[in-house]
């Protein structure tokens, strides 16, 4: 379970080489929640105590061109996303080291009623990941 109690994270230790894909997949399993978008993405490289390389991929919604979003798998529990690792991260600073993902995705809550009216709204929330 994640540091925010949800989800599950799964650690793979594969090399990559300058230009693989990396893809991370993250899903949500509680009734009547489900994804809107991916809000912000960021990978970091640690050397010690220090970012040595960052890079953000997903900034205010808006992907950059080597990235990919899919967030309607599995009728909006699972979102998908796919972005290139570029060259900076295997600089000889870096010295290897592992690669971490930050972000924040925007959820949405089934439609409820809110009023004696009886309107239905649909409700979003931001959580980080």
């Amino acid at each position: 379970v994640d540091k925010h109690g949800g989800g599950t994270l799964e650690e793979n230790s594969a090399s990559m080489n300058q230009g693989s894909t990396l893809g991370i997949c993250i899903s949500v399993d509680a009734p009547g929640v489900s994804f809107d978008k991916i809000e912000s993405l960021t990978l970091n490289q640690k050397y010690g105590n220090s970012v040595v390389v960052s890079s953000s991929p997903v900034t205010g919604g808006v992907r950059n061109d080597l990235t990919n979003t899919d967030c309607n798998r599995n009728a909006g529990k699972t979102c998908f996303i796919q972005t290139v690792v570029t060259s900076k991260f295997f600089d000889k600073a870096a010295n290897n080291a592992n690669i971490t993902v930050d972000g924040k995705a925007i959820l949405k809550f089934g439609r409820r009623r809110l009023d004696s009216e009886q309107e239905d709204v649909d409700d979003k929330i931001r959580i980080s990941m």
